[in-house]
């Protein structure tokens, strides 16, 4: 059975306070001195508690069948396993940051049924929001045409942007092609009469060969 037609149940969201995060990770400063071995256990325990202990069993260790972008493969090659280890701990982290985010339970939804990659880009993408200090809260999918984007951002002066995320998967063939139709969905999910973005993330691979292909335009 495929893991999107697997049933998860995903805990209640409870927010983890700076006392309740500080406290855990000095307990564990004695047992595990190694700062990578601490990050692993923390990053374990907060998919635990956002996402389940068989969310992240399915999804995570490369025993599983089912894990793919999140996969840690413990075996791998160092440069290989650092790049994955890093990538799940930076996962975690993000859970973390936007516990506290209005309508984050909506992208949590989302790793529940399967959707792990177009998640975890979402996910990505709102990281950066939040760092440039920018208030928004994620959007309910299927609210009818035209209402089906991802954030809703707001700046400091209240001027609100409707904002979608887009996502090449890292399966994906560097093409100039298939982003632009990525961008035309992406704009049939906004509405005509407000301000509007586009946020795409692309994988590593593909933003490289997409300024290759920009600078031979230039050129």
């Amino acid at each position: 059975m495929h893991s999107r037609d697997k049933t998860f149940s995903r805990p209640t969201l409870r927010v983890i306070t700076r006392e309740e995060f500080k406290r855990h990770h000095d307990m564990l400063l004695p047992t595990y001195p190694n700062q990578g071995d601490r990050n692993q256990i923390i990053a374990n325990s907060l998919v635990k508690h956002y996402l389940s202990g068989e969310w992240l069993d399915t999804y995570i260790p490369f025993t599983s069948p089912d894990a793919d972008y999140l996969r840690v493969d413990i075996t791998a090659p160092l440069p290989e396993r650092a790049k994955a280890m890093i990538r799940y701990w930076e996962f975690a982290e993000t859970l973390l940051n936007l516990q506290d985010v209005e309508g984050f339970e909506i992208v949590l939804d989302e790793l529940i049924h399967g959707k792990v990659e177009s998640a975890c880009a979402e996910l990505d993408i709102a990281r950066m929001i939040l760092f440039h200090d920018l208030r928004f809260r994620f959007i309910k999918p299927n609210r009818g045409a035209k209402l089906n984007y991802d954030f809703e951002i707001y700046y400091k002066d209240g001027f609100k942007v409707c904002a979608e995320a887009a996502a090449k998967f890292e399966s994906t063939t560097p093409n100039a092609r298939s982003i632009l139709k990525s961008i035309r969905e992406s704009r049939a999910q906004l509405p005509d009469d407000e301000p509007s973005v586009i946020l795409i993330k692309v994988p590593e691979k593909i933003g490289f060969a997409m300024y290759r292909w920009r600078r031979r335009l230039l050129t």
